[in-house]
């Protein structure tokens, strides 16, 4: 069996949740008897993580600029000399015909773009994500895309497409799943769930953090996030009790959503955090605060359990699914959101740990199981 890999996601981008995953994976490939059978692809001006350079083997680069037309065309050839072409992420940039002798693997993680576009009433607080001239460009073309359709109808009829013309579809929930199924009349058995979550190892030994009784946002600048939701209901507590607890938030925080605040005092914004960083934070936090309009898994939500910090979040299916003993609150109620931070010390933490172990053995059962399923 020959399988063309893609390695685009195995790339370092902090909090991507894709990327853990996707690298994660890659290292057991590696560790695979099926590792001399795969061949990796990357753009050749890629700088590859030393970590990746040291157990890749068999890499092929690519000449054209990503994204293009010679791009696609070129992974299209590429991918029919191969009896597999594996993508660990969704492709919507381009509909792959690799032939009738080849077979397409995806993975999917999210649906959240397409569900936002879909329905208008996500993008409330969209604006507040945006940032510089040409991110103010990008977002006013993509609004009149969104407004006429336009982008909404490319993006899923190349999803169509792709999952159309799959041989195998892996997604990380069953909330996932069924989110295929129900946008798209896909077939269900051609979708297998691989349960997700998956911690990178910490790159450092010690961590110089010193923080204590907070509140913690581990976000991104994606309005999906709706990290502004959970701020503006910190802030309104802070309005009648000044003595409450501080919030950090971990990840880039944008101006605009920092400005609209009025108690910028109690936030402390991280940009950037080591893992061995992230690691500390979770596990000191008072609770864990994770607004999300939509999600593939919630891999904070998991690696903060592990620590029996309390969690608050949305109560969206695939959370409610795979960590039943969170404290729940609906992401568009910015009130309700404030009164389940207010009830924060009713959750139990032994109940975190459990939820932590329960989806942890989903967790290895899939890893071993997604490798062989992509090599066989």
């Amino acid at each position: 069996m020959k399988i063309l890999y893609d390695l685009s996601y195995v790339q370092e981008n902090i909090y991507s949740s894709v990327y853990a995953h996707s690298k994660a994976r890659f290292i057991e490939l590696m560790k695979s008897d099926a590792k001399n059978d795969i061949t990796l692809m990357v753009l050749r001006n890629t700088k590859l993580e030393d970590s990746i350079l040291k157990i890749a083997t068999n890499i092929c680069y690519i000449n054209s600029n990503v994204d293009t037309k010679r791009y696609f065309n070129e992974v299209e050839e590429m991918g029919k000399d191969y009896d597999r072409v594996y993508f660990p992420y969704q492709p919507v940039g381009h509909i792959y015909n690799f032939g009738d002798k080849t077979e397409f693997y995806f993975t999917v993680y999210s649906l959240a773009e397409l569900v936002f576009s879909k329905k208008g009433k996500y993008n409330k607080y969209d604006l507040l994500y945006t940032e510089g001239i040409l991110g103010h460009l990008k977002y006013f073309i993509k609004s009149i895309k969104r407004g006429t359709g336009i982008w909404y109808r490319q993006t899923f009829n190349r999803m169509k497409s792709n999952l159309e013309n799959a041989t195998k579809v892996i997604c990380v929930s069953n909330a996932t799943k069924e989110d295929i199924i129900k946008n798209f009349n896909i077939e269900e058995d051609k979708i297998n769930v691989y349960f997700s979550p998956t911690k990178l190892p910490a790159d450092d030994e010690s961590t110089d953090l010193s923080y204590q009784n907070y509140f913690l946002f581990v976000s991104s600048s994606l309005y999906t996030k709706n990290t502004y939701s959970g701020l503006k209901a910190l802030d309104m507590i802070y309005d009648k009790n000044d003595n409450f607890p501080m919030t950090l938030s971990v990840g880039h925080l944008p101006s605009k959503v920092y400005k609209r605040l009025k108690h910028k005092d109690k936030v402390i914004s991280l940009d950037w955090v080591t893992n061995c960083d992230l690691e500390y934070l979770y596990q000191n936090a008072l609770a864990l605060i994770y607004p999300s309009f939509y999600e593939g898994f919630g891999n904070p939500l998991f690696e903060a359990m592990k620590y029996g910090t309390r969690v608050i979040a949305s109560g969206i299916p695939t959370l409610t699914e795979l960590y039943p003993h969170a404290l729940f609150f609906n992401p568009f109620d910015i009130k309700d959101i404030k009164e389940k931070i207010l009830s924060y010390e009713n959750i139990n933490s032994n109940d975190m740990i459990n939820d932590y172990n329960n989806v942890k053995k989903l967790s290895d059962e899939a890893r071993e199981n997604e490798v062989k399923f992509i090599t066989k």
